[in-house]
Formats: C-alpha cells, structure tokens, sequence
C-alpha cells in the first residue's frame, strides 16, 4: 500500500503533501509545528537573516520565514531568542523587555505617544528539526 504514518495517522502518498510547493512529500520529509515539508523545499529555504541555505541544519519558523537558530538572535545584545521575544517596530527581535527599551529611539518622537513600554512578547516560534 502506497501510505505514510504520520503521528498515529494513516495517509494516502498522493494525500500526503508539503505545505510549501503542495507536492506529496513521500516517506522521507521534515515536520515542524504540524507542517509537512518535503525534502526539496527543505534543501531549497533559504534563512531570512543570512540567506544562507537552511540545509538539514536546525531552524526556526516564524511567520512563514525560515531562520537558522544560530541567526535568531537579540537585535541588541546578540543573545539567542528565548520562546518569549520582543519584536519591535523596525523588524527586530529582542530578548527582553530591557534590550527592546534600550533599543528604542531616545525622547518621543514628533506626535508620537508619551506613553512607553516593551511591544508585548511574541508567540513562540516553531523549531524545524535538524
């Protein structure tokens, strides 16, 4: 029989697609956050952050964008992302609520709020397996 066991589940092999370029993704592929990839779409993603190829080696998923976990680290002082991070405005991510503050502009900006704080943490990211 031409199936796949994912997870105590049971796929047809034409059922059984990446979530990336919707081909089926057959008996060897890469599982992350209860996506399917398969292994061309794995050798073929590229980091958003050194854009260097992902290969087999580990990464992150964060909205859609693939990062190596060497590259997901603190815009401000370098230390690797806990599940928790702060983004801010201009893209990066912060570890703490301390190195997203520090990072902000000093003095308000024109018709900017007084108001001041960290953007809220962010969800977790996904690991992709190594």
């Amino acid at each position: 029989p031409d199936g796949v066991a994912v997870n105590d589940k049971q796929y047809h092999g034409a059922c059984f697609l990446c979530f990336r370029c919707q081909m089926p993704a057959g008996r060897s592929y890469f599982e992350g956050s209860g996506k399917i990839m398969c292994n061309q779409c794995v050798a073929d993603a590229q980091c958003s952050v050194c854009k260097q190829p992902i290969g087999g080696t580990a990464a992150v998923e964060l909205d859609g964008r693939q990062i190596h976990e060497r590259c997901f680290v603190c815009g401000t002082c370098g230390g690797l992302l806990p599940d928790n991070f702060f983004p801010v405005p201009d893209g990066r991510m912060m570890c703490s609520a301390t190195c997203a503050a520090s990072s902000a502009p000093s003095g308000p900006r024109p018709g900017a709020s007084t108001t001041s704080g960290a953007a809220p943490a962010a969800a977790a990211p996904s690991l992709l397996p190594a």
